[in-house]
């Protein structure tokens, strides 16, 4: 799925969606510094991820501007096209979407990392055995769960999905802290 269009479509939508920018690789041959120039305005750490990749192949974490020219670099070896999106503080959750015209929500699941990268990379989804683990269901209050699988749901149909679809979630730190204990 191509992560900029889907983006788009969800924030035509109404839904909310981490601030990002578009580089293309047309752009950044022809000026790396001209087609990263707005990218302190998403602020410090950001991520850089290809559009189109899957399973964090591709991403990193960019915490310094000096540091944003290689990352697109290496994130336009596997896109066309690349997002500069504003790192969050968060929480990963996750909630499964089955069905067609009438589709449900699951409950809620949560992504625990606790990888040197710091998120959940490629490294610590495929490589590390000890770098993740998953809360089902996530450690939320009720009203939270609910909102998830709402807009779960609203993605699902933004995006004219069909049969399943995983969508996941950024709950802020500060203000969506967990009940218990994480690791």
């Amino acid at each position: 799925m191509d992560k900029d269009v889907a983006k788009r479509l969800l924030s035509e939508a109404g839904l909310p969606v981490v601030e990002f920018q578009v580089v293309t690789a047309a752009a950044f041959r022809a000026d790396p510094r001209a087609a990263t120039a707005h990218a302190s305005e998403l602020g410090y750490p950001l991520f850089v991820k290809p559009a189109n990749a899957g399973s964090s192949v591709g991403v990193s974490r960019v915490r310094e501007p000096g540091a944003l020219e290689a990352a697109v670099r290496g994130a336009l070896a596997f896109d066309r096209k690349v997002l500069l999106e504003r790192a969050v503080d968060a929480r990963e959750i996750e909630c499964a979407v089955l069905g067609n015209d009438d589709p449900r929500a699951s409950v809620p699941g949560e992504i625990v990392v606790d990888h040197r990268d710091g998120f959940y990379s490629y490294d610590a989804k495929y490589v590390d055995p000890d770098a993740a683990k998953w809360k089902i269901p996530a450690d939320i209050s009720p009203n939270v769960a609910a909102r998830v699988q709402d807009l779960a749901i609203a993605t699902f149909r933004a995006l004219d999905l069909a049969g399943m679809a995983r969508v996941d979630f950024f709950l802020d730190r500060k203000d969506n802290p967990p009940s218990t204990s994480t690791r």
